[in-house]
Order: structure tokens, then sequence, then C-alpha cells
């Protein structure tokens, strides 16, 4: 490590100018990134232990943790577009591979993600689950190359290195992420819930149906013509209208009270807006590791920095 950094003083001492200060730029932008991500992970993993997992029947409105099972709304299904898996969720990346020699890269041809809403139940009741803007780990995660740029083949699920070698050849690369139907689903977001009407307009239900037997007057004389004059008077309709209040009534007691609709979506105050697959122990675990990674790699990069500007500045 001395010998390393003895060398780096010696190239910084003599360095071009521009060559000099593109690396402390470099290195002052991997100390700065490294530094604010580390934290911010580190926050994340406190986060994720900290905030108690509600049930959905329960939850309280605004930012809430909540696990369960991801499920199909109602409607026609879901499937990934690569491969036409049946999920909830899913994003996915075309590339193509360009150049030759050191200058060959990947460059991304086309992308998507899905925009389907999708169900978290956990027994309790569902929530509707807005992913737009979520930081998601998906249960089933798939890459393969072909020679075409929409895949011809796909490789199956349970086959071993040796179905899988057929797949790793070609210039195209495609990347699939999903979330299955029935996968555990850990979410944390902000939780809304749109109450169901309670009580309708009883008013305009009488009304309504006061219209619709006027429609049938002889009908409505059979029923309320109690002196049999083949009109019907002020006291008559009072009772066509008594009746028609307790016909609307009795309706209403019939008819079943729709249930609550409950939404989780992106909190849009800075916190994360988080879907995951994976348990809650092992995302903390997760954000904390690559945390303290980030962390240490910013203080690598603070040290060569420290190193090049104490070189140039100070030579000896």
């Amino acid at each position: 490590m001395h010998d390393a950094l003895a060398a780096l003083r010696g190239w910084a001492a003599s360095a071009p100018d521009n060559e000099f200060w593109i690396a402390c730029a470099v290195l002052a932008a991997l100390l700065a990134i490294g530094t604010w991500q580390g934290f911010a992970r580190l926050r994340r993993a406190r986060l994720i232990e900290d905030t108690p997992t509600q049930r959905v029947r329960s939850a309280a409105q605004g930012y809430v943790e909540l696990e369960g099972r991801a499920r199909w709304m109602p409607g026609p299904g879901i499937f990934s577009p690569l491969s036409r898996s049946p999920c909830v969720w899913w994003t996915y990346k075309i590339q193509q591979q360009r150049g030759s020699g050191r200058n060959r890269r990947w460059h991304t041809l086309e992308s998507g993600t899905s925009d389907d809403l999708f169900l978290l139940d956990d027994g309790t009741g569902e929530c509707v689950i807005d992913a737009d803007g979520a930081l998601v780990y998906a249960d089933v995660k798939r890459q393969w190359r072909g020679a075409t740029r929409r895949p011809m083949r796909i490789p199956k699920p349970d086959s071993g290195w040796l179905g899988r070698i057929g797949f790793s050849f070609g210039s195209y690369r495609y990347v699939e992420r999903c979330i299955s139907a029935e996968a555990p689903l850990h979410a944390m977001g902000r939780f809304d819930t749109a109450r169901a009407a309670r009580a309708d307009d009883e008013a305009s239900e009488v009304r309504a149906l006061l219209g619709e037997w006027k429609r049938d007057r002889a009908s409505l004389i059979e029923r309320f013509d109690a002196d049999g004059d083949g009109t019907i008077d002020l006291d008559e309709w009072e009772r066509a209208r008594s009746a028609a209040l307790e016909t609307v009534r009795q309706r209403q007691a019939e008819a079943p009270v729709p249930d609550d609709v409950h939404v989780m979506r992106r909190s849009g105050d800075g916190r994360p807006f988080v879907l995951s697959t994976w348990p809650q122990d092992k995302l903390a675990r997760y954000k904390r590791i690559t945390g303290f990674a980030l962390l240490a790699a910013a203080s690598g990069a603070a040290v060569l920095l420290a190193a090049l500007l104490e070189a140039r500045v100070l030579p000896t």
C-alpha cells in the first residue's frame, strides 16, 4: 500500500495538468457519490427495520409497510414482453453489442416497464399497488443472448448450465425482471384509502322511482286511487311517495355495501417506495452491507485524492 501511494505521488508530481485534474475530478466524484449513496442506503436500512409492518384492514393512512402476496387484479392477464411469462410486474431491456476490442460496448435499443396495477393481499384485505417510481427487487431475473433483436428462443427456468450454453452467444442481450403472481411481497410507500359511499342519495332515488310509476299511469291508479275516481289526489300522491320511500330504503338495506379501496404508491416526500420479494431482514441487510461498502470506497477515494493534492501542492 505504501509503495502504491509513493508511485501515485510520483505520478502526480510529474503528470500533465489536464491528466492530473481529470484524475482529481474523478476521485472527487467517487468521494461525493460514494458518501451520498452510502449514507442513503444506511438510512434506508434503518427505515426498513424501524417501520412497523401493518395489516391492510387496519393500516393507518400515510407512509406504511405491508407484507403479503402479489396477486392479479380482475381483468386480462399480465405477461412479460420477452419471455411471455405470466407475472404481475415486469421490466425489460434489449441491448446490442457494437464495436470491437476495447471499444466493444452494449448499447440499449429498447426498454420498458410495466404500468399495470396489481394487488398485495395479506389475508386481511387487498391493497392496489401502483408501482410507478418504485425501487423493485423482483423474484425472477433472466438474462440471455441471441442473434436477432427480438428473442427467437427463451431459456427454460429449470435448464441447467448445459442448457444455458446455447443462450450465451449472439450480438443481442435480453434482460428481464418480473414479480411472479403469488410471490411474497414486502412493500413500503404511501397508503391511501378511498372510502366507499355508505349512504345513497335517497331523495334522488325516490324521485326516479315515482317518475317510473307515473309513466305507467294505469298501474299507478290501480295501486293508489283509493276513492276510485280515476285520478290521484294530494292525499293519494302522498301515500305513493311514502310507498316509494319505503321501497327505496328496502333496496338500500338489501344492497351490498362496497368495500373501501386501498392504494399504495410513491410517497412524494422523499421517503423510498420499495417493492421487494425479498424478506424484510434480507433487504435491510443488503442495504446496510452495500452502504458500508460505498462508504469504504469513498474513504479510499478520499485517501487517493489527498495523496494527489499533497504531491502536487506540497512536492518534496
